[in-house]
């Protein structure tokens, strides 16, 4: 029973890891760059829920996007104000011509995964990382 259950945890991990890797593949390769940076806000905003982590009332989005940064010191280079440049201009612009470069989604991308790395994958508890990697990628839409 024991060997059953842990041949079918491993095999859930490796579900959700393949996942994962599909859901970032298709984000940063997806033509349409703004629908791929509103999903990635989405994934943010859901990675930075699971650290119990929301904008406060009053609080502006670079406020928020500071407070993140401060949070969660960033090792890539990638600060969260930069991205959330990215995410305001996808989500709330209503310009008919607006244009999210690749280069601002790619901003936007490497926000986005090293938070997921640091919210799903460097956590040091293996049954909290399990739990946090099932909840983020058990369904890749």
């Amino acid at each position: 029973v024991i060997a059953i259950a842990v041949t079918s945890l491993t095999a859930l991990k490796k579900r959700l890891r393949s996942n994962e890797k599909k859901l970032f593949s298709r984000l940063i390769s997806d033509s349409n760059t703004q629908a791929s940076v509103r999903k990635l806000l989405r994934i943010t905003l859901r990675l930075l829920s699971l650290e119990r982590v929301k904008k406060s009332v009053g609080e502006t989005p670079v406020q928020f996007a500071q407070r993140i940064d401060e949070l969660y010191p960033n090792e890539s280079g990638v600060d969260c104000v930069e991205a959330m440049v990215v995410f305001e201009k996808a989500e709330f612009s209503k310009a008919d011509n607006l244009v999210i470069t690749d280069d601002e989604r790619k901003l936007a991308f490497d926000f986005t995964k090293a938070l997921s790395k640091i919210v799903v994958h460097d956590v040091k508890n293996p049954v909290v990382r399990f739990i946090r990697s099932y909840v983020m990628f058990r369904k890749i839409k």
